[in-house]
């Protein structure tokens, strides 16, 4: 999980949760569609009682928000989210209790409505870091104990079991889906034993290592991009802190650097993947908030300074 420093970066921040429009897709490399963003946010400076969390849709344009509803609850800062896009709710990991560093084992579900529910686990505790959803069967994925794990919800709760081989999983990747295969990519591994990307079946449920040499950087926040079939995310050097938005190539296993994020607080960011527009879309900040759209060459394209410090985003179309 990144780490949470306090400073004195980002003032008031509000949580927010997005939502957006279906698209119409024409193909697999090019899509007449619009883009729903969503995501959501926490105010700062934290503190160990629940606060008030807000969801609704931004702006791709703006950069503004619309708010859509509003639920309590304890989230860990930069926490990975998800938009369901059959039952059309968004979905994000956090915690009820009041006590400092408590395990965040509370799933909450915001509609696009803004009607909101949260689920307790079912059985023991267990640390749950980001969630995807996989449209391609239907399924709710998370980091369990640092493992690729299946959520099923029901009853008013909800049961997560290990999936795959059992990997050892870099939390400051997440994860990411091939809509077209259900296929997700994940990184393995840590600074110790050495990160390496790997691709996981729910069909078949086989594990692929895929070669990228990746050295001393964090590869955090990859997002799949149906368009050319590459990954796209934010790599931080971790002897220069130099932070770079990068591509991997995962067919000719590469990892190519095509910006460097100035503006980028490795405190604070979250990330996704416009792909109606082509765009790998970054929030983050200091002392103001950006809302940060770069093409898949590495232009920015658009900085739009926001109220508010985007979590969680996740785009659909």
């Amino acid at each position: 999980m990144k780490s949470i420093h306090n400073t004195a970066l980002i003032v008031g921040v509000a949580m927010v949760a997005i939502f957006w429009t279906a698209c119409k897709k024409e193909s697999a490399n090019k899509k007449t569609c619009s883009t729903s963003l969503h995501a959501f946010t926490a105010p700062l400076p934290l503190s160990s009682i629940s606060y008030t969390c807000k969801a609704g849709l931004i702006n791709t344009s703006t950069g503004a928000i619309t708010y859509v509803g509003s639920f309590s609850g304890r989230l860990p800062l930069t926490q990975r989210a998800t938009f369901n896009t059959t039952d059309n709710c968004y979905y994000v990991f956090g915690d009820t209790a009041t006590v400092v560093g408590a395990t965040p084992a509370v799933l909450f579900r915001v509609s696009a409505s803004g009607t909101s529910a949260f689920f307790p686990a079912t059985g023991s505790a267990a640390l749950h870091y980001g969630i995807v959803y996989n449209s391609y069967n239907n399924r709710l994925y998370t980091i369990r104990d640092y493992m690729l794990a299946e959520l099923s919800i029901s009853g008013g709760s909800y049961t997560s079991s290990a999936v795959g081989i059992g990997d050892t999983l870099d939390y400051y990747a997440n994860m990411t889906v091939n809509t077209t295969t259900g296929e997700i990519y994940y990184v393995a591994g840590s600074a110790v034993s050495g990160r390496v990307l790997k691709r996981f079946n729910p069909v078949t449920g086989a594990v692929v290592p895929i070669s990228v040499p990746m050295g001393g950087s964090v590869v955090s926040e990859i997002r799949y991009n149906n368009n050319d079939g590459n990954l796209y995310c934010v790599a931080i050097d971790t002897g220069t802190y130099v932070k770079k938005m990068s591509r991997i190539n995962p067919s000719a296993g590469t990892l190519t650097s095509l910006a460097v994020i100035d503006s980028l607080n490795v405190d604070f960011y979250s990330a996704t993947m416009d792909e109606c527009n082509n765009r790998y879309v970054i929030s983050t900040g200091y002392m103001s908030v950006h809302l940060l759209q770069y093409s898949i060459t590495g232009a920015l394209l658009q900085d739009d300074i926001t109220s508010s410090f985007y979590q969680g985003m996740d785009a659909t179309h």
